[in-house]
């Protein structure tokens, strides 16, 4: 009787590429995060699973992996403190980004939208206290604030546009 082939680290498995990404002390961790957005064929990608290409997301995984094992989330990953992409769409946008209190913004000379983690509740009772010194930061420099999920910023930079452009 033949044995079954598995998939281990040395044959390239799904699961082995999303953590050697992202987990630290792992070969090629640190370059990929550089390379790669949310997901792409080296880390999550495959051909069976294309049609949810768009909804995968190898930082929101790693985040979802540290709370269930019970470790404190690591925001930062989400949430970069500078990032080309971001830079790019503030001046699409006609607006700047910042950084408030740790968490990216883009702003114009009354508006804010800050860009918060994908896994942060937007009811003010349930504010991460991050969430809350930003938010608290952003209202006393700006006439209104606003929190937007920074993975759908990421997916349709134009989906802040209307917030911004209001007087």
């Amino acid at each position: 009787m033949a044995k079954a082939a598995t998939a281990g680290p040395s044959q390239g498995s799904t699961g082995w590429q999303a953590a050697r990404v992202a987990m630290p002390g792992l070969p090629g961790a640190a370059c990929h995060s550089r390379t790669c957005d949310t997901s792409c064929p080296d880390c999550l990608r495959s051909y069976g699973n294309a049609r949810r290409h768009a909804l995968l997301d190898w930082r929101l995984a790693l985040d979802l992996l540290e709370l269930t094992t019970g470790q404190p989330l690591t925001t930062s990953r989400s949430l970069p403190s500078e990032d080309k992409w971001i830079e790019s769409a503030a001046k699409a946008l006609h607006s700047s980004p910042t950084i408030i209190h740790g968490v990216p913004a883009i702003v114009t000379s009354d508006n804010c939208v800050l860009l918060t983690h994908p896994l942060w509740r937007q009811e003010p009772a349930h504010f991460d206290p991050v969430q809350l010194a930003a938010v608290e930061e952003a209202e006393a420099q700006h006439r209104r604030v606003r929190l937007h999920d920074i993975r759908a910023f990421r997916r349709n930079p134009i989906s802040i546009w209307d917030y911004l452009s209001r007087s």
